[in-house]
């Protein structure tokens, strides 16, 4: 089963006193609010993964695939009120996802790149199928190891990974989740507007 972590992001229903001290004045009841709140929120519910998505591979160059199904937005609720929290999965994504690849014994390892526009050479490394699937491998050393060259054999192969989805989020030095942040943010208050306007003229 996977685990997954907090990301810090996270984003509430009733954030904007102003706007819902305006809805009041105009004659909104406090049930037709507390149903726009409601609404907004489930509709930044299912924009999250998107923005996550979007913001993760502008930096990272993973595949969508290995990010689906890697985040929960869950309720949140607490004396300021009903709010959206992200996790994401903690188990790190191969490397052989990250565009590796090998060319061939004479290199001096498999090549990635994690970053968008960044490929490093992992020395030593190379491409092989392990367990039916293709993996970024490195054999281990050791000093009680049988062989002359101190190597392990294949059964002893380390599979190279790079950052989980949940590293992805929070990105170098915080950077991405405060952008995931500041975008969801940015979404939720104008999804609540648009919610009280259609309350004032009585679609809600």
């Amino acid at each position: 089963m996977a685990e997954f972590g907090a990301s810090s992001v996270r984003a509430r229903a009733n954030a904007a006193a102003l706007d819902r001290i305006a809805a009041r004045l105009d004659g909104v009841s406090e049930a037709k609010i507390a149903a726009a709140d409601k609404r907004a929120l489930a509709t930044v519910r299912r924009r999250v993964e998107p923005i996550v998505k979007r913001a993760i591979r502008e930096v990272y160059s993973v595949p969508v695939r290995e990010l689906s199904g890697k985040f929960q937005v869950r309720t949140t609720s607490d004396g300021a009120g009903e709010g959206l929290e992200l996790f994401a999965a903690t188990k790190r994504v191969p490397l052989v996802e990250f565009n590796a690849r090998w060319s061939g014994r004479k290199s001096a390892g498999a090549r990635a790149s994690i970053l968008r526009g960044k490929s490093k050479v992992y020395k030593s490394a190379f491409i092989a199928t392990v367990g039916g699937r293709r993996e970024v491998v490195a054999r281990q050393f050791s000093a009680d190891s049988n062989s002359p060259s101190g190597r392990h054999p294949r059964s002893h192969l380390q599979r190279l990974r790079g950052p989980s989805p949940l590293e992805m989020t929070k990105g170098l030095d915080g950077q991405n989740v405060v952008r995931i942040g500041d975008e969801i943010v940015r979404f939720a208050a104008t999804e609540r507007a648009r919610q009280l306007q259609m309350a004032r003229k009585g679609k809600i």
